[in-house]
This record gives C-alpha cells, structure tokens and sequence, in this order.
C-alpha cells in the first residue's frame, strides 16, 4: 500500500488565498455615473480600428462591420440570456441600442444578471442595467 508522492515544488500545506477577505474586493458601481449620450462611431477606414476589430473584420467582413457600426438595435428582455446578449451587441459596435423589459429586478435576478446588485432590487431591469453596458 503506496502513498503517491507530493508533486516537486509542492507542499501539503494549503496554498494562501489570492485574497484574505473577499468582502473587501470593491465590485462596486458608481449610480452616478452617467452614459455618454454622444453617438460613437467605428470609422472601419480608421487604421487604428481596423488593427483593433481585425479579428471581428476578417470573420465578417468588413461590409458586415460597418452595417452592424451603423445599426439601431432594439433588445426585449434582461434575464440573465438577454444580458449576455445585449453585451456581446454592444461590445460588436452597434450605434445606439434600446433596451426594453417591464420586470423589476427580484433577488432570484442576482444570481444570473452580472450587472445587477442588492441595490438593485425593485428597480427596472432595463434601467439598472443600462450605464453598465
């Protein structure tokens, strides 16, 4: 009967977490902060966009991104799939998103909604997700 070796380098003392307390890990967010209500637009003839969206282009097309960089896009629903949906839209570039739910955020919410905090609760989902898009 064998005990198996510890690996080289390795102790059997348990390896100090990366953070004592986690309660002390600031995952706030700023309710003051507002958007910036300008429109962006991605200049696809920009070389510094093209180097940056060279992976998005060359799977797309560059017709495709600049259609899309000039698009309205209106998004119903913020469950935790309307969520991963509306920031995959506006990390591709869109021009303006809208976005529309008519629930109130509940705790149940919090578990698969990223965006969401217990401060949020009883606010609009649409609206307490909204700046941090």
């Amino acid at each position: 009967n064998r005990k198996p070796k510890a690996a080289a380098g390795s102790s059997n003392q348990p390896s100090k977490p990366i953070y004592e307390d986690i309660s002390k890990v600031d995952v706030g967010y700023d309710e003051n902060d507002q958007p910036d209500t300008k429109p962006k637009v991605i200049d696809v003839n920009d070389e510094k966009v093209t180097n940056r969206w060279s992976r998005y282009i060359g799977a797309l097309g560059i017709e495709a991104v600049q259609k899309q960089a000039s698009s309205t896009v209106f998004l119903i629903g913020l469950n935790p799939l309307g969520l991963e949906i509306a920031k995959n839209i506006v990390l591709s570039g869109v021009k303006k998103i809208t976005l529309y739910d008519p629930k109130v955020v509940e705790p149940t919410d919090l578990c698969g909604n990223f965006y969401l905090s217990e401060r949020d609760i009883g606010k609009n989902r649409a609206k307490a997700c909204l700046n941090k898009l």
